[in-house]
């Protein structure tokens, strides 16, 4: 091995050690399987090592853009594999009332609600402890720019949890009053 080779290891090891756990948490807040995100983790550090290699400039913004292509193409292999069941299935589908039931006030539920960018941008701030730089750079925009998106996804954010909670206020009352 010579002296170049050497380095690149020793960097790919730091990064490694430093942020493969960042990287398993953001892959596993949005694949609800975990064998499934700490595969996704491990091809986006493969694909860092490849890039290493090629003197690209590896750092967290760039990993957590990896993540999210990587992502996005599990995605797509999972609404293809999902469509395919559909047709297969079709007609044979029951409904289950009691996984539609609003066991009250969830942030995650709220969140889904949401539009997707609103979604990815508290999560990359919020749960992945980005910096908006940081965040600006994974998501291509300008920091400012962030800021705007990040300060009104925070206050849609609030209006739907403020609207759950006096929802739920107004339904023990209807309850209260039944009962």
């Amino acid at each position: 091995m010579d002296g170049s080779t050497d380095t690149k290891s020793e960097q790919f090891r730091d990064l490694f050690a430093e942020r493969y756990g960042a990287i398993v948490r953001f892959c596993e807040r949005r694949i609800a399987d975990r064998e499934v995100a700490r595969d996704l983790a491990d091809e986006c550090f493969t694909i860092a090592w490849e890039k290493l290699g090629a003197g690209v400039s590896i750092d967290l913004p760039w990993l957590y853009t990896t993540a999210k292509f990587l992502i996005a193409n599990q995605y797509r292999k999972r609404v293809r594999a999902r469509a395919a069941e559909s047709l297969a299935t079709l007609g044979h589908a029951e409904s289950n009332v009691e996984d539609r039931i609003d066991t009250g006030i969830d942030v995650r539920e709220a969140l889904r609600t949401l539009s997707h960018a609103d979604r990815e941008l508290l999560y990359l701030l919020y749960w992945d402890g980005l910096t908006t730089h940081q965040a600006a750079s994974v998501m291509n925009v300008q920091e400012s720019t962030l800021r705007v998106r990040a300060k009104r996804a925070r206050d849609r954010l609030a209006g739907v949890l403020a609207n759950r909670t006096s929802s739920l206020r107004a339904g023990d009352g209807v309850i209260r009053e039944l009962g």
